[in-house]
C-alpha cells in the first residue's frame, strides 16, 4: 500500500495422512476387532485456509504494528483425547473401567477463525515496549463424535456428541504486554524487564471433564515475570535475576478424574491436579563464545 505498509491475502490447502493411535494398553485387546478398529484407525485430514492481513514499519522504523484475521475449515480433522478408560468386557455398569494409555486420535469435522494484533515501539534509545493479542475460536462442526468416558448400558467405551464445542484446550483469548529499559554504563548496561502474559478461560480436554468433580473448563490467569541485570555492550556475557510468577497465581492448569486404582479402592474420590508453578526466585549467568 505505501513503502512502510504491506497488505497480503493468503490460501493454503493442507492435509495430514491417517494412521493409527499409540495405546500401550492390553486391555484394548479386549474389544471387539470392529470396535478396536473404530477406536485406534483414524482417516487423513484436508483443510483450506484464508488469510488477511497487514505487516507495517512506522514512525522512521522504531515501531511495528502487524494484524490478520484467518478463517479455515477441516475435513476430519485429527482430534485427540487423554484420560479415556474402558470396560474390560461388556455389561457396563458391572465392574470398573480400566486405564487405556496414551489418547486416541480421532476425525471430525471443524472450522477455526481468528484474530491476531501485536506490534513493538522504541520509546526512547533505550526503552522499548510490545505487546500482542488474539483471539482463536476453534469448534467442531455439527455430527463431530469423540470417545468418551460416558457410557450406554453394555458398552466398554463411550463415546459423545462434541459438535459446537472446542476443539482443544487452548484459551480464546490471550495477550502478552513486554518492556525493557536499559542504563549504559561504561561497557557495560543494567537493564530491566518485565513480562505480563494473559491466558483466557479454556476447556478441559481430558475424557472425564465434566463428570463429577472434575471440571469441564479452567479459569483464566495472569503471569508477571520481571528481570534485572548487567550484561556486557556486545551481549557477550549476561548476569540475571529474576523472580517468575511475581503475584504467585495459583490456578488449576491440569485436572484429570480417579484412575483405575482409586476406583477400585475407594469408589472414585480423587482427582488428578495440577496447579501452576508457584512464585520463583533465581539467578542466571550466560557466556557467548
Amino acid at each position: 500500500m505505501t513503502d512502510d505498509i504491506n497488505l497480503y491475502l493468503s490460501y493454503n490447502h493442507g492435509y495430514r495422512p491417517g494412521g493409527s493411535s499409540i495405546v500401550p494398553s492390553p486391555v484394548v485387546g479386549l474389544l471387539p476387532v470392529a470396535e478396536r478398529n473404530d477406536l485406534l484407525l483414524y482417516d487423513e485430514e484436508t483443510s483450506d485456509a484464508f488469510e488477511l492481513g497487514f505487516k507495517s514499519r512506522l514512525m522512521d522504523g522504531r515501531a511495528t504494528l502487524n494484524a490478520a484475521v484467518y478463517y479455515q475449515e477441516f475435513s476430519d480433522y485429527l482430534g485427540f483425547v487423554r484420560g479415556l478408560q474402558v470396560y474390560p468386557a461388556p455389561g457396563y455398569p458391572v465392574g470398573n473401567p480400566e486405564d487405556l494409555t496414551g489418547g486416541i486420535v480421532f476425525n471430525g469435522d471443524a472450522t477455526t477463525w481468528g484474530v491476531e494484533v501485536e506490534g513493538q515501539i522504541l520509546i526512547t534509545e533505550t526503552w522499548s515496549f510490545g505487546g500482542a493479542a488474539s483471539f482463536n475460536n476453534s469448534e467442531w462442526d455439527d455430527g463431530a463424535e469423540s470417545p468418551c468416558n460416558v457410557y450406554q448400558p453394555g458398552e466398554q467405551i463411550g463415546s459423545c456428541a462434541i459438535d459446537g464445542q472446542n476443539t482443544g484446550g487452548e484459551p480464546e483469548w490471550s495477550a502478552s504486554l513486554n518492556s525493557e529499559f536499559y542504563i549504559p554504563i561504561d561497557a557495560l548496561e543494567w537493564y530491566v524487564r518485565g513480562l505480563y502474559s494473559f491466558t483466557g478461560e479454556r476447556d478441559n480436554t481430558d475424557a472425564s471433564a465434566g463428570i463429577g468433580a472434575v471440571s469441564s473448563k479452567f479459569d483464566e490467569y495472569s503471569l508477571f515475570n520481571l528481570y534485572t541485570g548487567i550484561r556486557s555492550e556486545d551481549l557477550s556475557w549476561d548476569v540475571t535475576l529474576w523472580a517468575k510468577n511475581v503475584f504467585d497465581a495459583d490456578e488449576v492448569v491440569y485436572q484429570q478424574s480417579s484412575d483405575q486404582y482409586d476406583i477400585a479402592l475407594s469408589g472414585g474420590s480423587y482427582t488428578q491436579t495440577n496447579i501452576l508453578k508457584e512464585r520463583t526466585f533465581g539467578i542466571t549467568g550466560r557466556y557467548n563464545f
